[in-house]
């Protein structure tokens, strides 16, 4: 395993199929690049997800979605112009041939596009989407730090990035905004009569 950090060598690893695990501004989250199927399926048994849990994405510009999503209702527009970048994740309805291992034969593709620095410089090195799951395997803790990565995990990764801000420990709220009345799927770093007041 890379020492601790090298976004470099961050990006290297994840374009030979490696899982990286980088801060963001709630948690710490587990990368790879999307358009691998291998490290897509190399992540799911990392961190032994469920086969009908689908995995969150993460990108560096709100204009990467185009590729991943069907449509953007106007209310998720109305929210990524609000919200992003932050701790908010949408749920649309996902683009064609994005790797079954991320939609989980959902349909659907939850996406958000961080305010912290290394987070977006990962996905922007890399040129695209990558997955933002919680940096933990299945029943673990979540990890806020680089020191809360499960050892046993930590032998998997191909790197651990470090960066300031710290994440707040606190996990981003979800919105399921495909249809007119919008669904909060997790209360989380925002709360939810702050978004309410958004499509009220």
């Amino acid at each position: 395993m890379m020492p601790a950090g090298g976004l470099h060598d961050a990006v290297e690893s994840l374009r030979q199929g490696g899982v990286v695990a980088y801060p963001t501004e709630t948690l710490y989250a587990l990368a790879v690049d999307i358009r691998r199927a291998d490290a897509v399926e190399r992540l799911r048994n990392v961190k032994s997800r469920e086969a009908h849990k689908p995995l969150a994405l993460l990108v560096a510009d709100p204009a990467q979605i185009l590729a991943l999503v069907g449509e953007v209702s106007p209310l998720a527009d109305l929210l990524m112009r609000t919200f992003w970048p932050g701790p908010l994740t949408l749920v649309f309805n996902a683009a064609p041939g994005l790797p079954p291992g991320i939609t989980a034969e959902t349909g659907t593709v939850a996406v958000r596009c961080s305010s912290h620095p290394v987070a977006r410089a990962l996905a922007q090195g890399l040129g695209g989407a990558i997955t933002a799951t919680g940096c933990n395997r299945l029943g673990g803790r979540a990890a806020r730090t680089s020191g809360d990565v499960d050892p046993m995990l930590r032998e998997q990764l191909g790197a651990v990035l470090e960066g300031e801000p710290a994440p707040s420990g606190v996990a981003c709220s979800i919105v399921d905004a495909r249809l007119g009345t919008p669904v909060i799927v997790r209360e989380g770093a925002i709360k939810a009569d702050v978004l309410q007041r958004v499509w009220a």
